[in-house]
């Protein structure tokens, strides 16, 4: 399992935010809507069937139904949170990069080779502490992510799980009035804002290469080029921000929607045996379904520890971003403290 991630990401090609977004809003919705219906046929048509009309081979129907929408179910909370993960990954890297592009301006201007040092490496120095603050934040809501909703669904699949947590999952949702809240879940809105994000990230980052080239080649006024760095390094840390946020809004609310499935197939799993005790359906059937169930939990927690291992990785890219971004701003610090000693020489010597 250690190679899970890894291996579900050889085989999915990314196709970019545009598709990714689409993929993230139908898994979804689509789960929404699934959980809403499974939650009916569980607390509403198959006890009408059993214990009211005793209409037990539509019952038996209703119930292989029910197994069938909550697979799906786990596999489109599946999707969403790998693709999720996929897009972040990409993310990441991109800000590496630019992390990157601005080492090596620092080290071009450390050399000599352009004027309006002293402004260049100012904004360099606001830039990185900006990305360290923002990295330090997304750590701690990843981590929040993983213990408080990701931890909880790997132990309810197995043996010994936090009974009492689930034992509060089990009663969510229950009513017609709890299931309607999961209609208002926004999760069109974060996946739009993922993808804007992603997409104004890599423009940012070609904007910013873009000024560092004309800033070499020396075709553009250098005060109107640190200007736009300003505003292009501003625009970074707004990117940064959205997609951060959006990831961490999207992550818990699908974990969330795992843990609701879990609940909803623990309380399944104990009417099924209430109904074969008070014989009111026929054992076999009703114990095989049941198995059934539990091969459900099986895959959840499987599909668990996958994102499990992808959130590790992310966690491991923000705090390279994190190291890099504090790296760069120490240097920075110092490579403008020169400048500015190189500068009160000059005056004195004047």
């Amino acid at each position: 399992m250690a190679e899970g991630f890894i291996r579900e990401k050889v085989t999915t090609v990314f196709k970019g935010p545009y598709l990714m977004y689409w993929k993230e809003v139908r898994e979804g919705k689509r789960s929404v809507r699934h959980i809403i219906l499974l939650r009916s046929l569980l607390f509403e048509d198959i006890p009408q069937k059993v214990l009211k009309k005793h209409n037990i081979e539509k019952a038996i129907k209703l119930q292989v139904k029910a197994d069938k929408v909550a697979e799906e179910i786990s596999e489109d909370l599946y999707k969403m949170a790998f693709n999720v993960e996929l897009e972040e990954e990409a993310f990441d890297k991109m800000v590496m990069k630019i992390e990157n592009a601005w080492a090596k301006a620092r080290e071009k201007i450390e050399s000599g080779e352009i004027s309006e040092e002293k402004l260049i490496l100012e904004i360099d120095e606001h830039f990185q502490a900006e990305v360290i603050k923002l990295v330090i934040e997304e750590d701690k809501e990843e981590r929040d992510i993983y213990w408080h909703y990701l931890e909880p669904v790997i132990k309810e699949t197995e043996k010994g799980g936090r009974e009492a947590a689930m034992a509060r999952v089990a009663q969510m949702f229950k009513t017609k009035e709890d299931v309607s809240r999961l209609a208002g879940i926004a999760i069109k809105w974060e996946a739009r804002a993922l993808r804007r994000g992603f997409i104004g990230l890599k423009r940012d980052k070609k904007r910013l290469i873009g000024a560092f080239s004309k800033l070499w080649a020396k075709k553009a006024n250098v005060t109107e080029l640190t200007k736009e760095l300003d505003q292009i390094d501003k625009s970074i840390i707004r990117d940064m921000k959205k997609e951060f946020r959006s990831t961490y809004l999207l992550l818990k609310r699908d974990l969330l929607l795992d843990l609701v499935l879990l609940g909803l197939l623990r309380e399944d799993n104990k009417e099924l045996r209430e109904y074969v005790i008070k014989r009111f359906m026929p054992r076999a059937p009703e114990l095989g379904e049941a198995e059934k169930l539990e091969k459900i939990r099986g895959e959840i927690k499987e599909h668990c520890h996958v994102i499990a291992q992808g959130m590790r990785r992310l966690i491991g890219d923000q705090a390279k971003i994190r190291r890099m971004a504090e790296t760069e701003e120490k240097l920075a610090k110092r490579a403008e403290a020169r400048q500015r000693y190189i500068l009160q020489k000059k005056m004195r010597k004047r």
